[in-house]
């Protein structure tokens, strides 16, 4: 099994994430603190970088329901397609509302693998959501 660095330099580029479609009066808010991400070590040690964004579909108590999560937009990059994938069961969210009540929503949500002007390879820990 291949170790795997933390997600220091990873930007969960939406804490609000764009509907699908709207069917919502609010959107689904990110409560999840520390972030799922894994960036792979092999890519992370070459500097390359990426975006994906994901197709979840997050249920009414705001959990991401794991088997609907797809990749909407490719990073071009299959070993950061694949750590966003993998990372998003573990995102929690408000759910999103419609008239006071909370429902189920499908999201676009993009996650940026980046690595941070300070390279050097960081320790095996989670880093929290920046901004938290």
């Amino acid at each position: 099994m291949r170790s795997r660095v933390p997600v220091i330099g990873l930007f969960v580029a939406a804490c609000a994430p764009a509907p699908a479609r709207n069917v919502a009066d609010s959107l689904p808010q990110l409560k999840t603190e520390q972030i799922p991400f894994r960036y792979p070590l092999e890519l992370y040690e070459r500097g390359i970088e990426g975006t994906v964004t994901l197709k979840l579909h997050v249920d009414s108590v705001g959990a991401v329901v794991a088997e609907s999560t797809r990749v909407a937009e490719s990073s071009g990059k299959p070993q950061l397609d694949a750590a966003a994938i993998e990372g998003a069961p573990a995102l929690l969210f408000r759910p999103a509302m419609l008239n006071g009540r909370p429902v189920a929503i499908t999201v676009l949500f993009p996650v940026k693998f980046q690595v941070p002007a300070d390279s050097r390879t960081p320790a095996d820990t989670h880093s929290s959501v920046p901004g938290r």
